[in-house]
């Protein structure tokens, strides 16, 4: 059997086909020859309007704790549309610009195509010349070439940059309390250092505020990462305010540095064999292996054999690395601690006043770097 898919992000349309049959490029020639002239129906065309207004009409039911990573992603990501802007595009779009909008596509484009399975380095040629001959694009300027960048959180040693919000959902009742603590691009151990912090404090996380305080159902922690820039974060969906909910995050990390400095070497050495173990669990199946080749190539990585360096690296990290670590970033008087903390209100619960519209400078963080001509052999 045959299987082919088309999806879109902000940096363009991605085309996928699979399937033993030796007819796989018929089928991509098939696919990308027609993007620009296959017809749109009316009613194919209203149903996905239909369909999309409705997916984006349901985000003011989202639970709270989902709004707090939205309006995080609106306030740090740049360009990054919102549901408002999009509900309004939704609303003005119809067939005629749909219809003009696809006879446009791609003029220009930068391609580029994993191949992977049963098939030779002529055989792989073979599928892009298909491609290319399928979409005939002029070649993408770096100028054109779509970008999204994070900006960097000021420095907050003691404090936090902070953003309230009231939830939408006149029918919620539960407020959530976000805390996001950046530490940047992948330097040096900083990437291992997070993993393994992250590790170790998300049952005691879990442990102190929702089992012991039952602040909420919904009480986690772990690592996020955005284009490049990785962080640290604590989300909390509870019916106690979101002021109070953020001091007990912040009491439960100044009491967890102890918790660091008694771990045992037997406990870090357990740890530290566990999370590695994670890292070198890869390519059990060829769908899963070609899912992680694809992430080192969109990220402009091609770092193919990553998992392998990573878990042999991680199995040496020490104590005094990750109590560095932890007192930079995370601990308060932190020489590199950048925290955004974000509230979402129930409607019930709302204050007076909202700390609001928080401009950030445009301080983003580099692009991590093409890595390909480093990686040709």
């Amino acid at each position: 059997g045959l299987s082919a898919g088309v999806a879109c992000d902000f940096r363009g349309l991605s085309l996928s086909v699979s399937g033993y049959d030796e007819r796989l490029p018929e089928l991509l020639s098939l696919i990308a020859s027609q993007l620009r002239t296959f017809v749109i129906t009316p009613l194919a065309f209203e149903r996905r309007c239909d369909a999309l207004r409705r997916q984006l009409a349901s985000f003011a039911k989202k639970q709270p704790v989902s709004l707090c990573s939205y309006h995080r992603g609106q306030l740090l990501e740049s360009p990054k549309y919102s549901v408002e802007q999009l509900e309004a595009a939704a609303q003005r779009v119809d067939l005629n610009a749909m219809r003009a909008f696809q006879q446009g596509l791609l003029p220009s484009a930068e391609v580029e195509a994993l191949v992977f399975g049963n098939v030779d380095v002529a055989g792989a040629s073979a599928y892009l010349d298909v491609l290319n001959a399928a979409l005939s694009p002029k070649p993408l300027s770096a100028a054109e070439a779509p970008k999204r960048l994070v900006r960097r959180l000021p420095l907050s040693p003691r404090t936090a940059t902070r953003q309230q919000f009231i939830a939408r959902n006149a029918d919620e009742v539960n407020s959530a309390t976000e805390l996001y603590y950046a530490v940047g691009l992948d330097e040096g151990s900083n990437w291992m250092l997070l993993a393994l912090l992250s590790q170790l404090l998300e049952q005691s996380f879990y442990g102190e505020l929702r089992t012991k305080q039952q602040l909420g159902y919904i009480v986690q922690s772990g690592v996020a990462e955005s284009r490049g820039v990785r962080s640290l974060v604590f989300s909390v969906q509870s019916k106690v305010e979101p002021p109070e909910v953020e001091r007990r995050v912040l009491a439960f990390l100044r009491d967890y540095r102890r918790e660091l400095v008694e771990l045992s070497d037997a406990e870090l050495a357990s740890n530290l064999d566990s999370l590695s173990s994670q890292i070198l669990d890869v390519d059990r199946r060829l769908p899963q292996q070609a899912g992680r080749f694809w992430s080192e190539i969109t990220q402009r990585r091609y770092d193919y054999d990553r998992p392998w360096r990573v878990g042999a690296a991680i199995r040496r990290l020490t104590k005094p690395q990750l109590l560095a670590f932890f007192d930079r970033y995370v601990a308060e008087g932190g020489e590199d601690r950048r925290v955004l903390a974000t509230h979402v209100f129930a409607p019930s619960a709302s204050p007076s006043r909202l700390e609001t519209n928080v401009a950030l400078p445009n301080d983003f963080y580099a692009t991590p770097p093409d890595q390909l001509d480093s990686r040709r052999v």
